[in-house]
């Protein structure tokens, strides 16, 4: 190929050789898989590890702050029971690290000396972070970052989940850690970091009355919000007001149901379920029993969903949701390429696709070769796929988020039928009826389609139409996407319940037959046919002395009975009849 070179081999199995033979020329590939590892790799949520990128070097202009090489092994794990990490202090020789439950440093430097070997061989190893060092007190930051600060050689913060706040006085693990909270305000700061345990705690140092500032507000604090895969059944027992956590769903759509339970209610008591899905609130209102409520899916690119369940007061009770996953809809998208005859073998691509919002689908693209039939109407593509709605190329129904189906005819690459917006068609049919691939069916689908109008032609060869789709209150789940290519031109049709002749004279306007003079029996060639004598009268449906190219030629002066195909010799010179009775040339003896 133009960019690189490209290998397959029909069993599947890779090789550097061309064609695996012993002699061929070999593919230089640079590094090869030559073991498989046991554990897969999948995401990692590292709460309480360190890592670093590379160096950042103004005088040399390289900066590598967004490059993390993992093959350094450049991630330092904590002990993961102390919580995730929430403030990192850098200092000279180490890192000042708060976790949740504990304090801790981690030791540093740009490069370590050892001696591997014993035997005077010194290499340089290039790790940065060295052990981990922990303090043996029993206290960290719980989730207040926003209360650490620290001026010169002393460090603030408080660890709302013991009820404490602490100072550490000096540099590197030499720190001192004290208690100052128990200076006299033990059970005050106690009570007031049990009563306020996830609400803000912003701490600050006033340099000029050398003080640690604390002020706490009743903001809450920012978590990352617990999430439900949909079809999980969630039991909670609660006794604050209000508990919310955040539904997800696949990108599908369809009805959901939310199931609740009701646990004991003291009297006089209820609860409310709601769940808000993009941006609108679905509610079983107040309650005192089990129960359910439904609402439409129609996003596909909007997944989430947020429950809430509020008590009317504050007291503890069991209760369960279920909020199930979207139920879809089975749509079967059929894809009908139509022709006339007189474009046998030409092609063309007939393409679909459907955006909601800002999702695009992918295109679906089909290279048609126009074909003939046997039948009375010419089918080149009759493809059918069927799946829930929302799914792959399936478009979902249009609800609170529009969804457009767009239809085109493109005509690209080595192409060669010209689309003319005069005598071809897109037609589109949602219908509770499956067509098959046959002449009365294909008619009747034709019949009942929609044409739609006006086309799009933004570039050369390209025609389409935006659909907006919905489904109406009962579904139908068959749809169809029609590209009529069939020419159709006006006929005139002559007609009389009384005779051929009437009938061939209303097209012509003509009175009647008009005789004329002519030899008797058909002649291969126009030559031999002047040698003939003159002896028969005959009939023709043109108004000249002799039959002119066009006319239809007549035994009888009713017009019932055609002369025979060959050449004539009559009053003008020669004429030539088809099989049909109808002269297609003449000429002069």
């Amino acid at each position: 190929m133009s960019f690189f070179n490209c290998f397959t081999f029909g069993n599947g199995v890779e090789s550097y050789k061309i064609r695996d033979g012993l002699a061929t020329p070999n593919f230089r590939l640079g590094e090869r898989v030559t073991a498989v590892s046991q554990a897969d790799y999948k995401e990692a949520h590292r709460f309480a590890d360190i890592t670093y990128s590379g160096i950042y070097n103004e005088d040399t202009n390289i900066n590598k702050l967004n490059e993390f090489n993992l093959a350094l092994g450049n991630f330092k794990t904590l002990e993961k029971s102390f919580g995730p990490i929430r403030v990192m202090s850098g200092r000279a020789s180490d890192i000042l690290v708060l976790q949740e439950d504990k304090v801790s440093y981690v030791l540093r430097g740009k490069n370590l000396l050892s001696d591997a070997a014993g035997g005077g061989a010194i290499s340089s190893i290039p790790e940065v972070l060295g052990t981990n060092i922990v303090r043996i007190e029993n206290y960290g930051i719980s989730n207040n970052p926003e209360s650490y600060t620290e001026w010169g050689f002393e460090k603030y913060f408080t660890d709302t989940k013991r009820g404490a706040l602490i100072k550490l006085t000096g540099n590197g693990t030499q720190e001192q850690l004290s208690v100052i909270s128990n200076l006299g305000m033990r059970s005050w700061f106690r009570d007031y970091f049990n009563l306020t345990p996830n609400t803000q705690k912003l701490g600050g140092y006033d340099p000029y009355m050398n003080e640690y500032v604390l002020s706490g507000n009743l903001n809450t604090l920012p978590v990352d919000p617990v999430s439900v895969k949909c079809g999980t059944t969630q039991t909670v027992t609660m006794s604050e007001s209000l508990r919310t956590w955040e539904i997800v769903f696949p990108p599908s759509a369809g009805e959901v149901t939310v199931n609740y339970v009701v646990g004991v209610l003291p009297i006089g008591e209820d609860m409310v379920f709601e769940v808000t899905y993009n941006g609108v609130t679905y509610s079983s209102g107040p309650v005192t029993s089990s129960g359910s409520f439904t609402f439409s899916k129609h996003s596909v690119f909007n997944n989430t969903a947020t429950v809430e369940v509020t008590l009317s007061s504050d007291y503890e009770t069991t209760y369960s949701v279920e909020v199930s996953c979207p139920v879809s809809n089975q749509l079967q998208v059929t894809q009908v390429g139509l022709n006339s005859d007189d474009m046998v073998g030409q092609f063309i691509h007939n393409e679909f696709y459907w955006t909601q919002g800002s999702y695009v689908s992918p295109t679906r693209s089909s290279m048609i070769m126009l074909m003939a039939s046997n039948n009375t109407i010419n089918v080149s593509q009759f493809d059918t796929l069927s799946g829930d709605e929302g799914s792959g190329m399936i478009p979902p129904s249009g609800g609170s988020v529009q969804t457009i189906i767009r239809i085109q005819s493109n005509k690209k690459g080595s192409d060669d039928f010209v689309f003319n917006p005069n005598n071809h068609k897109l037609r589109y049919l949602l219908s509770a009826v499956e067509y098959g691939n046959n002449p009365a069916d294909i008619q009747a689908m034709l019949s009942a389609s929609t044409e739609l109008t006006p086309l799009v032609n933004p570039t050369n060869g390209l025609y389409y139409y935006d659909i907006n789709y919905v489904q109406p209150t009962v579904f139908e789940p068959y749809l169809y996407l029609i590209y009529d290519y069939q020419d159709v031109e006006e006929e005139v049709l002559c007609y009389s319940n009384t005779s051929a002749l009437e009938a061939c004279c209303s097209c012509a306007t003509c009175e009647g037959s008009t005789p004329y003079n002519s030899s008797l029996t058909p002649q291969v060639d126009s030559t031999t046919a002047c040698t003939q004598a003159l002896t028969e009268t005959l009939y023709h449906s043109g108004s000249g002395v002799c039959p002119a190219n066009g006319d239809n030629v007549y035994q009888d002066n009713e017009m019932s009975i055609p002369v025979l195909s060959g050449y004539y010799n009559v009053d003008c010179g020669w004429i030539e009849v088809t099989p049909d009775g109808v002269v297609n040339s003449n000429g002069t003896c």
